[in-house]
């Protein structure tokens, strides 16, 4: 066969070390099988185990952007509490919620809900502060919600089990159904247990 004209491309050939070469035919010879064919299907399964891993890859990506979505709502919930002299407790009280719950959502432990950022930023005077933050929390979950092949993570207790205002509001539930950050639990710098401040 001559050369190749310009633009086709030229055919490379590969010849394995002569250990690895013989031991592959003689494997596939066993099976009673080509070493085309053996070799098609290791490059198969080459192929799916990089697909995987890559995939892989891109959900633990989304599974930080999770984390630092919630990360980013605890601590500006942490500095707006602060500023304004309220312990966990207090604002909890203002808000409705449990004092739990608050603690909760400054560790990452439970995720922020659209009702919790609104209630907080009225009680706290911080304009649309947390609600921002709290869209751009849910814009990062429901991205990883939609990959077909999802970090690990665990489902996480809604704020009615935490002690939500007026009960629960299934609306609110079904839209802010919470989802692990990225399967991890980040420990806040706020006392768990201070003194209830007015």
């Amino acid at each position: 066969m001559g050369r190749p004209s310009t633009g086709q491309t030229r055919v490379m050939g590969f010849r394995p070390p002569k250990p690895l070469r013989d031991e592959f035919e003689a494997l596939a010879a066993a099976e009673e099988r080509t070493p085309s064919d053996a070799l098609i299907e290791a490059m198969h399964d080459w192929i799916r185990k990089k697909r995987h891993e890559r995939e892989a890859a891109q959900a633990r990506e989304q599974g930080d952007r999770v984390q630092q979505a919630a990360e980013a709502f605890a601590a500006e919930l942490i500095r707006l509490r602060t500023d304004r002299g309220l312990s966990q407790p207090a604002l909890a009280r203002r808000m409705g919620y449990d004092k739990s719950y608050v603690t909760h959502v400054e560790r990452c432990i439970q995720a922020p809900t659209e009702q919790l950022a609104r209630q907080a930023d009225h009680v706290l005077g911080s304009g649309q502060a947390l609600n921002s933050l709290w869209r751009a929390y849910r814009t990062a979950r429901d991205a990883e919600q939609r990959d077909p092949h999802p970090a690990s993570s665990s489902a996480l207790p809604g704020p009615a089990s935490a002690g939500s205002p007026g009960g629960s509001d299934p609306t609110a539930a079904a839209r802010d159904t919470p989802h692990a950050p990225g399967g991890r639990t980040v420990t806040s710098t706020a006392p768990d247990t201070d003194r209830d401040r007015q």
